[in-house]
């Protein structure tokens, strides 16, 4: 989303109101499968939305306060759904794909894995979507920086989409069965 400068100085003038929105409205319990960096994430995404939407009929404050409410309500709404368990094929030993955060990143980028992924994309929009598409374009040999460049964003936010991709698709049934003969 392309925001002119005065929605950019909207934005960077009320960050503090995404955290605020969190603590007032959002409450976790521990069934939800998420992280206050998501929700403020996806908070921040909603105050640029509200400032690419806002049109000076009310204060930017109350405006931006119920816009930022409703995508994060309809955010944790979502993820809550899509919490899901998972039935392993016999022989596979969950602790056994875990072991070590670096060996999952390690496992995602290989080539069998990725057809598993390309199989299920269809499913995802937004971030994960991007992160998906972030993940092919480094099997392709793109550095996480080429790739922000295509996206026109700061590398951080390759890495962030990758990591919400690779959460996804960790509870992603359809995904851990595919990849688990793979093994």
């Amino acid at each position: 989303m392309k925001l002119t400068v005065e929605q950019k100085k909207l934005v960077e003038e009320h960050l503090n109101l995404v955290p605020y929105i969190i603590e007032k409205y959002i409450s976790r319990n521990n069934n939800w499968d998420m992280q206050y960096e998501d929700l403020i994430q996806e908070g921040n995404l909603a105050l640029c939305k509200a400032a690419s939407k806002y049109n000076n009929t009310v204060k930017f404050n109350t405006f931006a306060e119920i816009v930022i409410k409703n995508e994060l309500l309809k955010y944790c709404n979502k993820s809550n759904r899509r919490i899901k368990t998972v039935d392993l094929p016999t022989g596979i030993v969950v602790e056994e794909l875990f072991v070590d955060p670096e060996e999952i990143s390690d496992t995602f980028f290989n080539s069998e894995n990725i057809r598993s992924i390309r199989k299920i994309k269809s499913e995802y929009s937004g971030v994960v979507l991007k992160g998906i598409e972030a993940i092919e374009l480094k099997m392709q040999g793109l550095a996480g920086v080429d790739i922000a460049k295509i996206y026109d964003v700061k590398p951080n936010h390759i890495s962030a989409w990758i990591a919400k991709a690779k959460h996804e698709l960790m509870i992603n049934e359809t995904f851990i069965k595919e990849i688990s003969c793979n093994f």
